[in-house]
């Protein structure tokens, strides 16, 4: 993984990896600084039908063609629609009425960052852009760090902990020893909707891009 945090591109080290490094017990993680409540929270782990079944009906509900300019209005309309297809499994699903605006507004700033490429593609005669290109920036677009810095006492030294969050939660931290940061990834309480997500919205780029007129 490799985000921008605080103005610059790092590449994260595998909470693994950064255990085994320094000698560090199991339990080091971000659940140890910043436990998650999961109190109220949905789950797709029983929902996998149903999830399927909104990704073809919203590959489906993408127009077979669209001029490049106009996609900003088929967008708003894909919306709504994903909206009402997380609503209709929702009774599986559990999401909060915040979780659910939540994921319809990520769909919807990452479609509308794809037709702007698209069109920016167009105006300029050059090659489409990638699906991979345009969503990692959005993503990367979207890191933060918590507010708040952990302490954290290893062999007699104190380190101090920073959460590194994106669109899906939190995923990593920033550890500061007296020697050097280092930046972890641990997912291990994001989203567990994100692989969902990026699939259902790859599909429905590699469709818009076949669309375009």
């Amino acid at each position: 993984m490799q985000l921008t945090v605080d103005g610059a591109s790092h590449r994260f080290i595998p909470i693994k990896a950064f255990r085994a490094q320094f000698g560090l017990p199991d339990d080091f993680s971000i659940n140890l600084f910043q436990p998650k409540e999961w109190t109220g929270l949905g789950s797709i782990d029983r929902a996998g039908a149903a999830l399927n079944t909104v990704r073809d009906n919203m590959v489906e509900a993408v127009p077979m063609a669209v001029a490049a300019e106009d996609w900003p209005n088929c967008i708003a309309n894909l919306a709504n629609q994903f909206e009402r297809e997380l609503r209709a499994i929702n009774p599986t699903v559990g999401l909060r009425d915040e979780e659910i605006d939540f994921a319809v507004n990520g769909f919807e700033d990452v479609c509308h960052a794809m037709s702007f490429a698209i069109l920016r593609a167009k105006l300029t005669q050059t090659p489409l852009p990638s699906f991979a290109h345009v969503y990692y920036e959005w993503l990367d677009g979207t890191v933060s760090t918590g507010g708040s810095v952990y302490e954290y006492r290893h062999r007699e030294v104190v380190w101090s902990i920073r959460l590194i969050l994106h669109a899906y939660g939190r995923v990593g931290m920033a550890v500061q020893t007296p020697a050097a940061r280092y930046y972890v990834t641990d997912k291990r309480l994001a989203c567990p909707a994100e692989g969902y997500m990026t699939g259902l919205l790859e599909a429905i780029a590699e469709k818009m891009m076949d669309a375009t007129i």
